[in-house]
């Protein structure tokens, strides 16, 4: 799994709380981090902060799709508003999260990504 946010201190805490139930995570601190990853590596799913320094979440589920290599993507934000949500739709954006948000919730949002 990969982990996208340029807040230390949230990647650390989700990366933490993830890995306490058994997921393996790498976390990347924004958008180019993430895409020189997946460049290299493979990752069953994607959880990223929606507004990052250097391109946010929206750019970099588009940049995989052009790829070819998107895999699926669970957004976490603090922005609650309905056309963020529905651009998220729009953009196959697989759950979209709004911080803060739970262990339990987050492990159901990737899970059922990862059935999609």
């Amino acid at each position: 799994m990969l982990h996208v946010d340029d807040d230390p201190s949230a990647s650390k805490l989700v990366a933490r709380m993830l890995r306490s139930v058994g997921f393996r995570v790498t976390s990347t601190g924004g958008v180019d981090e993430a895409l020189t990853v997946l460049a290299a590596e493979q990752a069953d799913v994607v959880v990223s902060d929606l507004i990052m320094v250097g391109g946010d979440g929206f750019s970099l589920l588009s940049q995989l799709r052009e790829r070819g290599t998107a895999p699926p993507v669970v957004m976490l934000t603090s922005v609650d508003d309905e056309a963020t949500v529905e651009e998220a739709r729009r953009l196959g954006v697989a759950r979209f999260l709004t911080k803060p948000v739970g262990t339990d919730v987050l492990v159901e949002a990737i899970e059922a990504a990862l059935k999609r």
